[in-house]
């Protein structure tokens, strides 16, 4: 079934893959070969990170779990059951001492990774699930978004809830705070992203000017630009502090699933439903090229943490390494029901088992 997501370990040797046929597969990125498939875990995966030093995996699924692996023998360590609903995601914290589960049933789950213990449950959301949570730099707060039009903060240690960040029409896909921690970015289904005050919960701004609901939406490095994707194929830059409408990012054919920066900001990658990838100058707004050749939506795109490659995950059952600089694509890397493989950009064998 489709790639939901792709990822880089810290060192890009490691790519991580996370698919609705209810597998996450653990690959070599340099010679595609399959190192560790994570089980049957009973539902489709949603999502699939890596801690901070690569050594565990973390899974999220539609089983009502999350479940963490060592990635280095691909033994299932623990399993945090969520009975409420579906786990819409599962995240580390900075520490990876802690997993944070956010779940359909509405609730927020903090648990202690070594042990499996449940701390706390953060409840106050309406009844239509939380889409995303994630912890401040200093594991002290934890940010959650929600389809009932909100964002909330939270005192991990406490479970208090501090402030609720309200104005959005529709819900709230995703929720992010600045490299500081003093700013709160929301991209919501109402076709607009704001910031927020994180302190007082005021709101700044809204980014408005997309035509249909915005997908996510996300900070650059030194947090003075925000990026937003969108259900109206295109992706917006726009200038933090002011609210200003850079450029857009015009050509897709579908929806701009996701867009990201590269790592000194000075290009755009975006993936869309239209089969394809693209990478853009940041600056100017020039398509530089078109990573296509997928046979279905692309779900997400990432670059390496040097930039060089970019890898992009597909509903055609794919994940695909390209090189970013040239467009040539490098490897294809393939789940089968009863094995696996690795294709170059020939159509050769890279491998299989």
């Amino acid at each position: 079934a489709g790639v939901r997501s792709a990822v880089f370990s810290s060192n890009d040797e490691l790519v991580l893959t996370a698919s609705a046929d209810n597998t996450a597969h653990l690959w070599g990125a340099n010679s595609g070969k399959l190192l560790h498939a994570f089980g049957d875990l009973g539902a489709g995966i949603r999502s699939a990170v890596f801690s901070s030093n690569d050594a565990l995996i973390l899974t999220a699924s539609r089983d009502h779990t999350a479940r963490l692996w060592e990635a280095k023998s691909g033994k299932l360590l623990r399993t945090f059951e969520v009975n409420g609903g579906v786990v819409s995601s599962a995240v580390f914290s900075n520490n990876d001492e802690l997993v944070l589960t956010a779940s359909a049933d509405s609730t927020v789950r903090l648990w202690d990774a070594q042990s499996g213990k449940l701390l706390r449950a953060f409840e106050g959301h309406g009844e239509k699930g939380v889409w995303s949570a994630v912890f401040s730099s200093d594991d002290a707060l934890i940010l959650t978004a929600s389809a009932d039009h909100t964002a909330r903060l939270w005192e991990a240690k406490s479970g208090e809830l501090l402030r609720s960040f309200e104005g959005h029409g529709e819900g709230v896909l995703s929720a992010v705070f600045s490299s500081n921690d003093a700013l709160v970015l929301t991209a919501s289904l109402d076709s607009t992203a704001c910031l927020w005050d994180a302190k007082s919960g005021e709101l700044l701004r809204s980014f408005d000017g997309h035509g249909e609901g915005v997908l996510s939406a996300v900070f650059s490095s030194n947090d003075e630009l925000v990026l937003t994707a969108s259900l109206d194929n295109t992706a917006c830059l726009w200038e933090a502090k002011s609210g200003e409408l850079l450029r857009s990012f015009a050509g897709h054919g579908e929806w701009v699933k996701s867009a990201v920066f590269s790592s000194n900001d000075a290009l755009i990658l975006t993936a869309s439903r239209d089969h394809a990838a693209r990478l853009w100058d940041a600056k100017s707004g020039k398509l530089l090229r078109t990573f296509a050749g997928h046979d279905a939506g692309v779900w997400s795109a990432v670059f390496s943490s040097n930039d060089t490659l970019v890898l992009t995950a597909s509903d055609d059952h794919t994940a695909r390494l390209w090189v970013a600089k040239s467009g040539i694509r490098l490897l294809t890397l393939v789940s089968l029901e009863n094995g696996w493989l690795a294709v170059d950009r020939n159509g050769k064998f890279r491998g299989q088992g």
